[in-house]
């Protein structure tokens, strides 16, 4: 039986002048598999309506789905063990509410400060 050859078009017939493919087999394309961070710079490189394809296709993908919703138990896990062990705090009302915000922002500034 005759391999099968698929995969990439080479460049060199290209390069050459010819308007020729050359296909690998897949085999030893296997490894030439991107990594995560190639994807992601890659997908940040597509125009607006593509990566919104994109993502529509991904989030629509089971495995993908199951994944998410794992990471969202484990955060309701967390969410509640932080309640149950009093790691949390109670805000009665709109004064506590601004003098709550305010504090974060004075922290945050002094830790900009410190870091600058």
């Amino acid at each position: 039986m005759a391999e099968r050859a698929v995969g990439a078009p080479s460049v060199s017939g290209a390069a050459r002048g010819k308007n020729a493919f050359v296909f690998v087999p897949f085999a030893r394309t296997v490894g030439a598999m991107p990594t995560v961070t190639q994807v992601k710079a890659a997908a940040r490189k597509l125009p607006p309506k593509d990566r919104a394809d994109l993502f529509q296709t991904l989030a629509q993908d089971r495995v993908v789905q199951k994944e998410q919703l794992a990471r969202l138990r484990a955060l309701i896990d967390e969410g509640d063990r932080d309640l149950a062990e009093g790691r949390y705090i109670e805000i009665r009302g709109a004064t506590e509410l601004r003098a709550f915000f305010d504090d974060i922002k004075r922290r945050g500034r002094e830790r900009l400060k410190r870091s600058a």
